[in-house]
Formats: structure tokens, sequence, C-alpha cells
């Protein structure tokens, strides 16, 4: 499956942005799933380094899933779970408009409450 947008970077440290400007990012499979609500993170695919937030971008060529494996290498796309990972990622992303900022957080949805990892837009108000 082939994908138009993606996340990428933006510098921020004070925000917890650690990958540089542009650096296209993955979201990794938690290492234990948690058992109730919690923010996660995005990864640099090339820096690995921790981003709180991400900006939607038009892809230029469209990205395909397989495609982000290979940029990673084996060692890091061995979870069962992360080619669902990304794809419910760049799902989530799809509808987006390019330049929104994006988080990603563990939240209780569905009846009875079930623990999913959620993309989501962020707003950022400024003082």
């Amino acid at each position: 499956m082939t994908f138009n947008k993606m996340i990428v970077a933006k510098h921020s440290p004070q925000n917890g942005c650690l990958s540089e400007d542009g650096e296209m990012l993955y979201l990794p499979p938690p290492i234990k799933w948690p058992a109730k609500e919690r923010s996660h993170e995005f990864r640099g695919v090339n820096s690995d380094r921790r981003n709180k937030y991400g900006w939607v971008v038009e892809a230029r060529e469209g990205i395909d899933l397989r495609e982000v494996g290979s940029l990673l290498g084996e060692a890091r796309v061995m979870h069962p779970n992360f080619v669902a990972m990304q794809e419910q990622m760049l799902t989530a992303i799809a509808k987006m408009d390019v330049g929104t900022s994006v988080s990603v957080d563990f939240f209780k949805r569905g009846i009875p409450p079930k623990l999913e990892l959620v993309v989501h837009r962020v707003i950022f108000h400024k003082p």
C-alpha cells in the first residue's frame, strides 16, 4: 500500500523534538503494551531520536511501507506489529492537512474500553 503523506520532525528540544528539521518519523512499537493511558513518541528514521510531535507533509513520490522498513534496517522492524503500526499512523494522517501537528498516545476507546495507540492532531497555543 502506498501513502501520499508522511510525518516529519521540526527540531525543538524544548518541545521534546530531537530530530533535525525534515527528518522522516516512524512509530516504534512499544517495548511493553501499557496498562493505562500514557503518551508515546515518534522516532527519526535516520537518527532514531525521540520526538513528541511531528508535522504532516506531502510525500514526494508516495510512501510504501516496505520502503520504511528498508530505511530502518531489519533489526528495528523485527517486531510483529511494526508494519501494522506504520500503516495505522499513515492512515490516520492521510486525511489531515499538510502542516498539521500530530502526536501519538495510548487512549482507552470503545465498550468495553480497550487501550489503543492513536495518532492525533495537536494544537499549539501561543501566549
